[in-house]
């Protein structure tokens, strides 16, 4: 499961092209696109996962289902606010991190905690630029991967997710 979370419009002119390459490249490895459910850049996330028959899925941070993008398979409404970005990030196996402000920041940092590997597509601004190449804190778990293009994105941490499940499989036997 892949997390893709964007808040703020789009700064680049790039953004709609990278958003649908990197959800359909998502679909095509047979990974679930999870966002936050909402319009902009998530519903372009979604909307390029089922022009793959990816599967989706919105965790939204209201008390309805109206603000849920239409290319979502499965609704899930929180009522949570932005406290459901612990939702977001538990939920997945690796993160792509596009641009975004303080919440895409905090599901950063929640994903660094818990060890759920995570790239940043640099050139798109904003939080992914900010981090792309860091270590968080003192920790020094992982850096968060810098990447170039929305294949290298995609391709880098489902390869990241499964290398982590692995690890984790071993370590559970």
């Amino acid at each position: 499961i892949f997390l893709l979370r964007i808040r703020r419009p789009p700064r680049s002119t790039l953004f709609p092209y990278t958003t649908l390459f990197r959800s359909r490249e998502i679909a095509k490895h047979d990974c679930i696109t999870l966002t936050g459910g909402g319009s902009g850049v998530m519903e372009a996330a979604c909307r390029g996962a089922k022009e793959k028959k990816g599967t989706t899925i919105g965790i939204l941070p209201g008390h309805t289902k109206t603000e849920a993008n239409k290319y979502l398979d499965i609704v899930i409404v929180s009522g949570m606010g932005f406290a459901r970005n612990m939702l977001n990030i538990k939920s997945c196996e690796g993160v792509i991190i596009i641009e975004g402000g303080a919440g895409t920041l905090t599901e950063a940092a929640y994903a660094y905690q818990k060890k759920i590997p995570a790239v940043a597509l640099v050139g798109t601004g904003g939080t992914a630029d900010h981090i792309a190449g860091t270590i968080l804190d003192i920790r020094a778990h992982e850096k968060i991967i810098p990447v170039y293009t929305a294949k290298e994105a995609v391709d880098t941490i489902v390869k990241l997710a499964n290398n982590q499940y692995k690890r984790d499989s071993k370590n559970h036997k």
